[in-house]
């Protein structure tokens, strides 16, 4: 408890700073797996032009 109350007060003058100075302000945790760019989807080739099995 000797840590965690002085964090929590932390926590929530660091939020009121931030609600009233900058309130349109979001401070996201950036994670490893959101940084990386998944590639779009291989596009199917439409029905025409597909493989056709007799």
């Amino acid at each position: 408890m000797h840590f965690y109350q002085p964090l929590g007060a932390i926590a929530a003058y660091k939020a009121l700073y931030e609600l009233v100075l900058k309130p349109f302000f979001w401070d996201k945790t950036a994670h490893g797996l959101s940084l990386a760019v998944a590639p779009p989807p291989a596009a199917k080739p439409p029905l025409d032009q597909r493989a056709k099995f007799p």
